[in-house]
């Protein structure tokens, strides 16, 4: 199943998510919340902090990298297919809108 994410914004924890596919964009969501080295026990776990001040053209390139990375070690059901990129603003903000495919045996 096909699932796209926008992550402009902030989104409110679920603790009991109704389905898996629910659970799995939850997990996404908050692993790209998440800088590297915050986490206890789990420092490789979150977004390269380094990215933020690079060009916009390399800061895209290197943030996929980083969620393709993300996704295949700490969530396995679901496969990024592709990432698109809202406009950066005047400020230089990159939102990125992520295809996924979430493993049908799962569902």
């Amino acid at each position: 199943m096909k699932l796209v994410l926008n992550l402009a914004g902030k989104t409110e924890i679920n603790f009991k998510p109704a389905t898996v596919l629910e659970e799995v964009q939850q997990n996404i969501l908050h692993l790209f919340s998440l800088k590297r080295g915050e986490v206890p026990y789990a420092r490789s776990k979150g977004v390269d902090p380094d990215i933020i001040d690079q060009p916009v053209d390399v800061a895209k390139i290197k943030f996929t990298q980083n969620f393709t990375k993300l996704v295949k070690e700490y969530e396995p059901r679901a496969e990024i297919l592709k990432i698109g990129w809202n406009e950066a603003n005047i400020d230089g903000e990159l939102s990125p809108k992520i295809l996924l495919s979430v493993d049908e045996r799962y569902l």
